[in-house]
């Protein structure tokens, strides 16, 4: 059986949205590569456990099968970030930045940090891409059924403003 989780959050080790979270909770002002129109629906790490449970349980039924988890709802990438900013009880301002000029931005930063830059042009480009599944043949076969973000944004905010 093999399963594929789009990005997984949920906690202080995930390296995605954790690291989002601290930057909101930081700054002001959020610079956005693109427009922000991308689709996502990420994953909350306690969806993914569940999943992986209940796959077990139901072998039956999930052997041998391939599954997409994903989060509840496809959200555009500027929501994800306003759904983070919000949790947080933050005003954050979105700068949208021309794709082409991060592009070339961060090509000079990777030149002059070399492996130290902290955005690679790779991320800068995937800010072009849908990334949504559908998650309803895991629905149809184990029960599969995720929270929402705005639900497990606000769990990870919980756990970031306690430590």
């Amino acid at each position: 059986t093999i399963l594929r989780p789009t990005m997984i959050y949920g906690s202080s080790r995930d390296g995605n949205m954790y690291k989002l979270v601290q930057y909101i909770h930081k700054n002001k002002f959020f610079p956005v590569f693109g427009n922000g129109k991308n689709l996502m629906n990420p994953i909350h790490v306690k969806d993914l456990g569940d999943a992986y449970y209940d796959v077990l349980q139901n072998q039956n039924t999930t052997f041998g099968n391939q599954y997409n988890l994903s989060g509840k709802h496809e959200l555009k990438y500027i929501s994800l970030l306003e759904e983070t900013a919000f949790a947080l009880g933050k005003k954050v301002f979105f700068i949208h930045l021309p794709i082409w000029l991060c592009l070339g931005v961060v090509y000079l930063i990777n030149l002059i940090l070399r492996s130290r830059s902290p955005v690679s042009t790779e991320q800068v480009l995937r800010m072009r891409e849908d990334k949504v599944f559908s998650w309803e043949e895991a629905h149809s076969d184990f029960g599969f059924s995720p929270m929402s973000f705005r639900d497990g944004i606000r769990i990870e905010v919980d756990e970031f403003i306690k430590y």
